[in-house]
């Protein structure tokens, strides 16, 4: 063979050479973004199932018993609303009455979320009927009424707290 031979040979192997390297490193970008494509979705996909699972609203009416003993049975509670951010649950029912995890049933006047802590705000839940010992959530407003009433119901699961 002559030496342009050789020197074409060289420049054909240095050229797939360039191509194999150029490939191998497409091909590791392209491997190092879809894994972290696949991190992202399993992130995203385990804050969707927490998200999901962390509040229950029901879609039947039963006395507040009765929502508190299904709440239990999810291995949750009725609600506790214990802090601003979670004000939001209100805009969520929007106009629907839905029992919340606040009672004086224990004692008249005294009002406990279902959690053993003392209500420290003013206003409603009031007692001034009586015989209402269970609160409800409506438009945003709390408000105690017969425990015996139907409404929906809001479960909150703790483990994620």
């Amino acid at each position: 063979h002559s030496i342009e031979q050789i020197l074409q040979y060289l420049q054909c192997a240095l050229c797939l050479g360039l191509l194999y390297v150029l490939l191998l490193a497409t091909i590791t970008v392209l491997w190092v973004k879809l894994r972290e494509r696949d991190q992202l979705q399993t992130s995203y996909s385990n804050l969707t199932v927490e998200i999901d699972h962390m509040y229950y609203i029901s879609a039947v009416k039963k006395s507040w018993s009765e929502s508190r003993q299904d709440c239990r049975e999810k291995r949750a509670d009725l609600v506790t609303i214990n802090s601003k951010e979670e004000q939001f649950i209100s805009k969520t029912l929007g106009s629907l009455s839905a029992w919340i995890g606040l009672t004086d049933s224990e004692r008249e006047g005294t009002w406990k979320w279902v959690d053993g802590t003392a209500l420290t705000t003013n206003g409603e839940p009031n007692s001034h009927a009586g015989d209402e010992d269970c609160v409800m959530l409506n438009d945003g407003k709390w408000a105690d009424y017969p425990c015996s009433s139907y409404f929906i119901w809001i479960c909150e699961d703790k483990t994620f707290k």
